[in-house]
């Protein structure tokens, strides 16, 4: 089962669940004004009698209110369920996978999920032993933003000299780790999706 699939399915879930507890707060409301009236004395406001039904006795009216209040704070966590799952998505397609040839570190701008105006530096690596990596393109330390070598073969920091293997560990500089890297995987279509949201701290420095 793909993510997407996983996403229509919770959505359709939590669509079910908000309607059962509708269900259930229109019955526990209509409980409590059967309550209400059982509570009253014997007046002009009594319903008719055809209209009677049989009502729990008044004492009970506290449980009701309860009951009635924990279904409307459930209805609520739900509703925000829901909110939550409609966030705009952290995914973003760095690109087709013709377009990261073996061995290859590419550098592309993505643009940030909560700011589209803003754009997060990465290197997508194409490695032959560990496959598709996605490193964050500025250095731990600095936060300078870093250049791929291909003479050296290296990840390089133009601004505090740390460098860094072609899948992103520590070699040498001031810098505290190996780079950080973020979560990145292959859709079905070919594309090459990297999950900005899931940023993955470096291994600390030896």
């Amino acid at each position: 089962m793909t993510r997407d699939d996983l996403e229509n399915r919770s959505k359709s879930e939590l669509i079910d669940l908000i309607l059962q507890q509708e269900s259930q707060i229109a019955g526990l409301q209509a409980q409590l004004v059967q309550l209400q009236l059982a509570a009253k004395p014997n007046g002009d406001d009594r319903l008719p009698d055809e209209m009677a039904v049989a009502t729990p006795a008044a004492g009970r009216f506290p449980s009701a209110l309860k009951l009635i209040l924990f279904a409307a704070g459930a209805f609520a966590c739900v509703i925000a369920l829901i909110i939550a799952s409609f966030r705009p998505g952290t995914t973003a397609s760095a690109g087709r996978v013709q377009d990261f040839p073996p061995g290859s570190v590419v550098a592309v701008q993505l643009p940030r999920p909560d700011r589209p105006d803003q754009f997060v530096p990465i290197f997508v690596v194409n490695d032959p032993v560990v496959g598709f990596l996605a490193l964050h393109g500025r250095d731990p330390g600095s936060n300078c933003q870093m250049q791929w070598n291909p003479e050296t073969g290296r990840i390089e920091d133009p601004c505090n000299g740390s460098k860094y293997t072609r899948t992103g560990e520590y070699i040498l500089g001031p810098s505290p780790r190996s780079l950080d890297r973020f979560l990145v995987t292959v859709a079905k279509n070919g594309d090459v999706m990297v999950d900005l949201d899931a940023l993955q701290p470096g291994q600390p420095r030896p």
